[in-house]
């Protein structure tokens, strides 16, 4: 199985929190670049990288990412 991020849920808790693309890369382990990629679906989210995201932003796994088909 894969997973991307989605999209919509990161800009409306980044708008919400007033927190940058740069700012929740270095909360969470990767480069703004890796980030910027996996957001715009470039490339799946890894598992490590999805629970890093749950714990930064306190929103559950289920509400980050979808199953690509």
């Amino acid at each position: 199985m894969r997973y991307r991020i989605i999209p919509d849920r990161i800009a409306e808790w980044r708008h919400k929190e007033g927190r940058s693309i740069v700012w929740l890369s270095r909360q969470i382990g990767v480069t703004p670049e890796s980030l910027y990629d996996q957001i715009a679906g470039r490339y799946g989210v890894s598992l490590r990288t999805a629970l890093q995201l749950e714990r930064t932003l306190g929103v559950p796994v289920r509400d980050l990412v979808e199953e690509v088909v």
